[in-house]
């Protein structure tokens, strides 16, 4: 017996036991309906259960259906696939992978339509691997500038940044243009948490570069953030003072 036939075989009793379970569940629930329809009110779980066992059977069906599509358009399209063999270009190497080309470049190289070209790393960089960009990274120091790294310049007073590409100011200190100025604290003054700005003290308020005494009405207190008042209870505010609500 042929692979072919034992195919078809399989493929009839498929039918038959599908078909067979099919008619049990949808009959079964013909059934009950029947049978149910002439019972009382007080009967009504048999209707539901009838009801359950038809979409049962229906949602077997439509199952059975979907599957069997599936499978069938899967099997054509698998049919209609050809293996063919994977040209590698120079500079690179064979890849198992189900997406793509089917190959990966070396390292120092990088991937175009073509092939695999040499990546030119320049003064002051590091090649990276990467398949999108550049394929290198300027050092810790220095910047990019059109296709070569120029070194960053820091000022007195201040360091290169996290990233190593840029510069900030010490604390104390602010960027101002090239540069890192002092910050000018005022009186009644503080260096915030950033270190490159300034706060009053509570009980003041900022106005422009100085820090004048806050003024705080009868029946109001100084509010959380030290820098303004707030009205008492049973008052509110109106202008400059509380005046009762």
């Amino acid at each position: 017996m042929s692979v072919d036939e034992i195919r078809r075989r399989a493929s009839r009793f498929e039918k038959r036991l599908f078909w067979r379970n099919a008619r049990e569940y949808i009959s079964g629930g013909i059934a009950i309906v029947l049978f149910s329809y002439f019972l009382a009110h007080a009967h009504d779980m048999l209707s539901r259960v009838a009801f359950a066992m038809l979409m049962g059977g229906m949602t077997y069906v439509l199952a059975y259906l979907y599957l069997k599509g599936g499978t069938t358009g899967a099997a054509t399209a698998k049919a209609g696939k050809q293996c063919v063999a994977v040209k590698v270009p120079d500079n690179a190497y064979a890849e198992d992978s189900g997406f793509g080309t089917g190959w990966r470049c070396n390292r120092g190289y990088h991937q175009t339509e073509r092939g695999c070209t040499l990546i030119l790393v320049p003064e002051n960089a590091y090649p990276v691997d990467s398949s999108y960009g550049r394929g290198w990274e300027c050092n810790r120091g220095y910047r990019l500038v059109g296709q070569a790294c120029a070194p960053v310049k820091v000022p007195s007073n201040g360091f290169l940044a996290r990233y190593g590409d840029d510069w900030q100011c010490d604390r104390g200190f602010v960027k101002h243009g090239e540069t890192c100025a002092v910050v000018g604290v005022p009186e009644n003054a503080y260096l915030d948490a950033s270190g490159n700005s300034w706060q009053c003290e509570r009980g003041f308020r900022r106005e422009q570069t100085v820090c004048t005494p806050l003024l705080v009405p009868a029946n109001a207190y100084i509010g959380y953030s030290g820098n303004d008042w707030r009205c008492a209870d049973g008052f509110r505010r109106h202008d400059n003072r509380c005046v009762p609500e």
